[in-house]
């Protein structure tokens, strides 16, 4: 039997060394982790690597013909959410977790997309009221779970409640800076993926 597929996404300029821990103890929970780090820093715009998701999604659920759970860290939680509801991957999540990632935009953000939001767009697309913001606070489709961590300590976010959906099955305050929290909250991460109780998987689904 195949495994269930977990996909990280990592934020802004990171790579996958924020989930080595995180990844080691999916695996060792019975899930396939798979990452996604976009490699240039900036990003210019998070809506194609939202497309690129959704394509990649698609092709995980095929070939373990469950549907995949998505771990987005910072914008790749922003990244997650915005190909779950904008991108076609609907059909091929059932549960996405977000780790500090600011869907009310955060004062950083502000202060960059003044200075340098010509150039790179997603510092506007982050600033606080921004269209594309407003659009990732949307509710999540029927039986699709989402889970947001906030840090207590996180300065770039400004705080735990920017990091909150109001649309979220749990919004949950983890004692840690931004750098720290995909370390600090993996265990609670890993139970979250692991509790498929209230929306067992369909072994003869076609994806």
């Amino acid at each position: 039997m195949a495994r269930k597929r977990v996909l990280l996404i990592q934020g802004m300029g990171g790579s996958w060394i924020m989930f080595p821990r995180l990844a080691w103890k999916i695996w060792r929970a019975g899930f396939l982790p798979k990452f996604y780090a976009p490699e240039f820093w900036p990003i210019a715009n998070w809506r194609p690597h939202a497309q690129a998701v959704a394509a990649l999604c698609r092709q995980l659920a095929h070939d373990s013909h469950k549907p995949v759970a998505v771990i987005g860290y910072s914008m790749g939680g922003l990244i997650a959410v915005d190909a779950l509801l904008n991108h076609g991957a609907v059909a091929y999540i059932d549960t996405v977790i977000a780790i500090g990632s600011p869907f009310y935009g955060t004062p950083v953000a502000n202060l960059a997309a003044k200075l340098f939001g010509r150039w790179y767009p997603s510092l506007q697309q982050m600033s606080k009221k921004s269209p594309e913001m407003a659009a990732l606070c949307a509710p999540p489709p029927f039986n699709k779970r989402l889970y947001c961590f906030g840090g207590r300590y996180d300065l770039l976010v400004w705080g735990p409640m920017n990091a909150h959906h109001p649309f979220a099955d749990k919004n949950i305050v983890v004692p840690a800076s931004h750098l720290l929290l995909p370390f600090v909250a993996e265990e609670q991460i890993v139970a979250l993926i692991k509790d498929d109780k209230i929306f067992p998987v369909d072994e003869n689904r076609e994806f």
